[in-house]
């Protein structure tokens, strides 16, 4: 058995791999494998797969098909990412898989498949796919850009790099709030943001107030993800209110910034603002937790305190 799984592993890496019975080969043994793990998902028809097994299996069926993907056609994890999104997506075992996953993102079908991909593709070959964003109010983001003053972007986790790669295109400087500032500024390089290395990191501890105070004074765009890993759920659905608090202290514009791939798996920007924080910070969050609601579906929470605690998976959810 151990050989036959060796042999298995490297069917794509030995010096037959990209001819055309060796693709064709390949695509077989995937579809076979993709057969074989459908009928364990209906079979068990999900009551004996915790969240856990049902992320491994869905993850095993991506990964599959990054690697042949790799194999006969590169262009299709970076040119044409948007039609290979469609049809990995069609696969059954996935749509299967998807409700019993564990999701700590509480992210829709599409956007789940895309962080999966993403995440694999890094994993397998040190690089993540990169989409083009379709804004729903384009004038209102170029205004955006064009502020001469500080202002401050929140945007959920999985949509922060998408944000953040739109943004560097424009000369202003930005500044980004991170639990894990080299872990963050990795991401970045990995994921076509221009001069992550110009980018001011400010970590989040009790200095950080004051660090955004100094950033705020060199009009620079701060951006950051408010949303934190809520412990008893084991998801990102706590929304902290450190970022509403100092733009209502600092007296900067308030920015929101949402995602979602559609199902033609075309990815949409949603922005809203200028949000007025005079009324109270507690409303500006409000506000945020209605505007994602309705955009990506998410369901949040407010904790009463000014900075949350993360951990590592934040990472996972960029």
């Amino acid at each position: 058995m151990r050989a036959i799984r060796v042999l298995i592993a490297s069917r794509r890496t030995h010096r037959y791999a990209n001819t055309l019975f060796w693709r064709k080969l390949n695509g077989l043994l995937t579809r076979l494998f993709d057969a074989y793990d459908s009928f364990a998902v209906d079979r068990s028809g999900g009551d004996n797969l915790t969240g856990h097994q049902a992320l491994y299996l869905f993850k095993r069926i991506v990964r599959r098909h990054v690697a042949d993907l790799r194999v006969c056609d590169e262009t299709a994890l970076s040119d044409n990412f948007s039609e290979t999104l469609l049809r990995i997506s069609s696969i059954r075992a996935l749509k299967n898989l998807y409700p019993l996953a564990d999701n700590i993102c509480d992210l829709r079908y599409f956007d789940f498949l895309f962080l999966q991909i993403a995440e694999c593709q890094h994993d397998m070959f040190g690089d993540r796919p990169v989409v083009e964003i379709t804004w729903n109010e384009r004038g209102l983001f170029d205004e955006v850009c064009r502020l001469q003053n500080s202002c401050v972007i929140l945007s959920l986790h999985n949509g922060f790099l998408h944000g953040t790669r739109a943004l560097s295109y424009f000369k202003k400087g930005l500044a980004a709030v991170a639990h894990l500032p080299d872990d963050l500024l990795e991401f970045y390089k990995l994921s076509e943001v221009k001069h992550p290395e110009a980018i001011e990191f400010i970590p989040v501890n009790r200095d950080t107030l004051l660090a955004l105070t100094k950033v705020a004074k060199r009009d620079k765009t701060i951006i950051c993800a408010p949303d934190v890993f809520n412990p008893k759920t084991r998801r990102y659905d706590l929304i902290t209110m450190g970022m509403f608090q100092f733009a209502k202290y600092a007296n900067v514009p308030l920015y929101l910034f949402d995602f979602c791939i559609d199902d033609d798996c075309k990815l949409t920007g949603f922005i809203k603002g200028p949000i007025d924080c005079r009324q109270g910070s507690g409303k500006a969050a409000e506000e945020f937790i209605s505007f994602c609601r309705s955009v990506s579906g998410r369901t949040l929470t407010i904790v009463n305190k000014g900075w949350g605690r993360t951990d590592r998976e934040s990472v996972a959810c960029n």
